[in-house]
Order: structure tokens, then C-alpha cells, then sequence
């Protein structure tokens, strides 16, 4: 049997166990439709991201420790702070292009499963007006020249923030 064939039995199956739980909903037709080969698979998969590298998923941990880093320091630095708290929530990530969404979509799905949920952003949905990949890019490059330090400095801050 080719792999074609059996991806379509068990997608096939799967919409008959839906039907069985669910009738009526329209999950015996799919079936059929799957099962004789003429359903627009497209309509089925157009929710579903193309695979984000490994690298870019580490791009955002960096970017989401470095601003738990900022915001630690600046909690630390209190009344010497060369900036406000606010200036150090997470801005997010913007909302076009398919890399910049999808690691918008990383970001909630790590805050989601409780890694940096004690990182303070912006915004709970941490969608920004623009795009910031490029940005925590040059950031994180700046905290790994000063060793990735944990307790930031005032002149450290503002140079991460420049």
C-alpha cells in the first residue's frame, strides 16, 4: 500500500470515530469523500504553520530572557534605574509575515505552558504594532558581549536599549 493510500485510510478513520461521536455534524461525508479520493485536502490543513527552525524558536527564549534579565535588573536598580519599568515590558512580536506570527505564536505557547510567565509584557496577547524580531536580534547580541549577565548594570540597560 503506498504511504499516500494509508495517510488517507487514517485520516479517513479518524473522521469516521468523529462521526461516531459527533453525528451529524458532516464528519460521515468528509469520510466518504477522503475514503474515494476527491476531498480538497487544503481545506483541511490551511491552519497549519509550516515548521519554524530551531534557531528561530532560540531567538525567542533569548529575546523572552533577556527581558526577564531587564526586568529583574531594573526591579534591583530601584531609584537608579536609568529607565522605567514600563520600558521594560516585552514589546512582543509584530503580526505580519509568516516568521514574525509564528514566533508571536512560540511566545504565547511558551507563556501558555508556564516558561516566562513571569516575564511582563506589553500587552497579554504580545502582538506589537511592528515588527521586533530584527531588534531583539541586536539586543540579545549586546547582553551576550557583556557575558549574559543576570544582574544588569544602569549603563548595560541602556546600552541593551539603545
Amino acid at each position: 500500500m503506498d504511504s499516500k493510500k494509508m495517510e488517507r485510510l487514517l485520516l479517513a478513520n479518524q473522521y469516521k470515530m468523529l462521526n461516531q461521536l459527533f453525528p451529524n455534524q458532516g464528519y460521515d461525508q468528509i469520510e466518504e469523500s477522503i475514503r474515494k479520493g476527491f476531498y480538497d485536502y487544503d481545506s483541511l490543513v490551511e491552519d497549519i504553520k509550516n515548521v519554524v527552525e530551531k534557531e528561530y524558536l532560540k531567538e525567542t527564549e533569548d529575546a523572552l530572557d533577556l527581558y526577564n534579565v531587564l526586568q529583574r535588573s531594573v526591579e534591583i536598580l530601584g531609584s537608579q534605574s536609568p529607565v522605567t519599568e514600563e520600558k521594560v515590558l516585552f514589546p512582543g512580536y509584530g503580526v505580519s509575515g509568516e516568521l514574525e506570527s509564528s514566533l508571536l505564536d512560540y511566545a504565547i505557547f511558551l507563556r501558555k505552558t508556564g516558561k516566562w510567565s513571569f516575564t511582563k509584557a506589553r500587552r497579554e496577547d504580545l502582538k506589537s504594532s511592528s515588527k521586533m524580531r530584527a531588534i531583539y536580534i541586536k539586543q540579545v547580541e549586546i547582553w551576550k558581549k557583556l557575558g549574559k549577565k543576570t544582574n544588569l548594570s544602569a549603563e548595560d540597560i541602556q546600552e541593551i536599549l539603545k
